[in-house]
C-alpha cells in the first residue's frame, strides 16, 4: 500500500487536474454515476472520453447526450462551468479488437489518457455462460490490450464484485487463482458447441462458485493480475451496489435491477415472502461510496510503484446486523408509492421448505386468482401476473445463491486507503463504508427508489399514505375473515 507521506502532497482533485480518463460503461448505473462525480468532484479534469456503442437507432453522442440531461447530472450543470463539454464520446464496444475504436480516435488518444476505468460489463445473472465471457473476460481482455498503447497512462482500475471469489467464506484483498486459464475459457463462446454440452460441463467449470457472472468476474481478475507488469492495475469489489448515500442526493438510484428491484415489489404489496440467510441481512453498499472510492484507487494505484495488484474491497459484512425487513417496511409506510397492490408486509424465513409453501400460497394462488379476474372483465394483459411471478422468482433464485451465504469479506485496504486521504478529500469523496449509518441508508434508499427510479413527485406523498392506510384495513379485514373461516372450520369438524 502507499505511505501516508506519499499521498500527503496530493489531493484527488489535483491527481485529476489536466489529466484525462478513459471511461467504458459509461451507460451503466455505476459507469454514469461515476462520470458524474469526476466531473463535479475534479472540476480541472481534462477531459473524460467514454467508451459507447450506438443502440436502438442512437449514435453514442445521442446516448451520452440523454445521460446528460438527466436528474443525476443536475448538481454538474448548476456549477455552470460549462464541464459536460469535458465528456467526449468514443464510438466502440469493448467486445471488439481494439475496443472498436477508429484507428484515427486510437492514435489520437495514445497520449492523452493517462487513468482507464474499466467498469463495462454484463451484471445480468440470468445471462448465458457465452454471453458473459464474451462481456466480462473477453470485454476485459480487449481493454487490457488496448491500453498497453497509451503512453501516459498512470493507473487502469477494473470495477469487479465483491463476490468475484464467491468459492470462498473469507475474502482477503488479493487475487485468487482462477480455476482455469481465463484464454481458454474464452474459447468457450468462440466454439460452437451445443448448447446441452454447455450446459453439461458448466457445473464443472464453475466448481463452487455461486453463480456464471461471479465466475466471469473471477476469470478477469485473473487477466488484471497477468497485466500487473505491463500496465498500473487494480481491482475495486464492491458488494451489491445500492442507492446513494449522499450523493448526488441521498438515495439516489435510477433503475429497479436487482435486490432494489425487490425492494420496490415489496413496497407495492406484490412480493410478501422473502426467503433469507441465518442474519437476515443483504451485503448492499452505496453507490456514492463505490464511486469515490474508485476514484481514490486510481490515485493510490499511480503513486505505488509495486508491481503487486491493489485490491479494494467495498462491503459491509463486518458491520453489526440491522433488521432490513422491520426499518424497510416501516419506512414504506412514511414513504410509499403512489399505487400499490396490497398492503407491504413481508415474511422472512430462513427454511427453504417453508418459503416454497408460503409462495405457492401468497403469491402462485393469488396470481392465478388475479389472472382470472382479469380474463373474466376482460382485461387481459400481455404479461400475466403468473408469468411475472416466474420471472421474479427465477431472478431471487439466482441472487440467493449469493444472500445464503454470510461472507467474511475484509476491507482493510479500503479503511487503510481513506485514512490516508487528506481531511477535505475525505469529506469530499467520502467511502467510509463503517460510517454509513445502516437505518438512515434503508430509509434514504426507499425514498429514492420513490423519488428517482419511479419519479414519483413529493407532493403526491400524501395521498399516498392515505392510500397505504386504506390498504392496511383490507389487509387487517382479510385476516379477521382468515381467522374467522379457519374457527368455523374447527368448529364443524370438531
Amino acid at each position: 500500500m502507499l505511505s501516508m507521506e506519499a499521498t500527503s502532497n496530493f489531493t484527488l482533485p489535483g491527481f485529476f487536474a489536466n489529466k484525462s480518463v478513459f471511461l467504458t460503461g459509461a451507460t451503466g448505473y455505476v459507469g454514469r454515476a461515476l462520470l458524474e462525480k469526476i466531473l463535479r468532484g475534479c472540476p480541472e479534469v481534462a477531459k473524460v472520453f467514454v467508451l459507447v456503442r450506438g443502440e436502438h437507432g442512437k449514435s453514442p453522442e445521442e446516448r451520452i447526450n440523454e445521460i446528460l440531461g438527466t436528474t443525476l447530472f443536475q448538481r454538474v450543470r448548476d456549477m455552470e462551468l460549462d464541464l459536460l463539454k469535458k465528456v467526449i464520446p468514443v464510438s466502440g464496444d469493448v467486445t471488439f479488437d481494439g475496443l472498436g475504436i477508429s484507428p484515427e480516435d486510437s492514435l489520437a488518444l495514445r497520449e492523452e489518457i493517462s487513468v482507464v476505468i474499466h467498469s463495462a460489463a454484463n451484471v445480468n445473472f440470468g445471462a448465458g455462460l457465452k454471453e458473459l465471457l464474451k462481456a466480462n473476460l473477453e470485454g476485459t481482455q480487449n481493454t487490457l490490450e488496448w491500453a498497453k498503447q497509451l503512453t501516459n497512462l498512470k493507473a487502469f482500475v477494473y470495477i469487479s464484485t465483491a463476490f468475484s471469489n464467491s468459492d470462498q467464506l473469507k475474502i482477503e484483498e488479493k487475487v485468487y487463482p482462477t480455476r482455469i486459464d481465463p484464454r481458454a475459457a474464452m474459447k468457450l463462446y468462440s466454439v460452437d458447441l451445443p448448447e446441452a454440452l454447455v450446459d453439461a460441463i458448466i457445473p464443472q467449470l464453475l466448481g463452487d462458485h455461486k453463480l456464471e457472472y461471479t465466475f466471469t468476474k473471477n476469470l478477469a481478475e485473473g487477466l488484471i493480475q497477468e497485466s500487473r507488469f505491463d500496465l498500473p492495475v487494480c481491482i475495486v469489489r464492491p458488494a451489491v451496489v445500492g442507492p446513494a448515500y449522499q450523493e448526488p442526493f441521498p438515495g439516489w438510484i435510477d433503475n429497479f435491477k436487482g435486490f432494489t428491484g425487490g425492494f420496490h415489489a415489496m413496497s407495492k404489496g406484490i412480493v410478501r415472502v422473502f426467503y433469507t440467510n441465518k442474519s437476515g441481512t443483504v451485503d448492499i453498499v452505496p453507490i456514492d461510496l463505490v464511486v469515490n472510492l474508485t476514484i481514490a484507487a486510481a490515485m493510490s494505484r499511480s503513486i505505488n510503484q509495486s508491481k503487486e495488484v491493489q485490491v479494494f474491497n467495498c462491503s459491509t459484512s463486518d458491520h453489526p446486523y440491522v433488521n432490513v425487513k422491520d426499518i424497510a417496511v416501516e419506512a414504506i409506510k412514511q414513504c410509499p408509492p403512489n399505487k400499490i397492490y396490497w398492503y407491504p408486509s413481508v415474511i422472512m424465513v430462513r427454511s427453504r421448505l417453508l418459503a416454497r409453501i408460503l409462495d405457492f400460497f401468497l403469491h402462485y394462488m393469488l396470481a392465478l386468482i388475479a389472472d382470472g379476474v382479469l380474463v373474466l372483465i376482460g382485461k387481459r394483459p400481455k404479461t400475466s401476473v403468473t408469468e411475472i411471478y416466474d420471472k421474479m422468482k427465477k431472478l431471487e433464485a439466482l441472487t440467493l445463491k449469493l444472500v445464503e451465504v454470510e461472507y467474511d469479506i475484509s476491507i482493510e485496504n479500503t479503511k487503510d486507503l481513506y485514512k490516508k486521504l487528506t481531511p477535505e478529500d475525505q469529506d469530499l469523496f467520502n467511502f467510509d463504508i463503517c460510517g454509513v449509518n445502516q437505518n438512515s441508508y434503508i430509509q434514504r434508499g426507499v425514498y429514492g427508489l420513490r423519488r428517482y427510479a419511479a419519479g414519483e413527485k413529493d407532493e403526491h406523498l400524501p395521498a399516498a399514505r392515505e392510500n397505504m392506510r386504506r390498504y392496511y384495513w383490507y389487509y387487517m379485514a382479510s385476516w379477521g375473515v382468515f381467522f374467522l373461516i379457519v374457527t368455523l372450520l374447527i368448529r364443524l369438524f370438531a
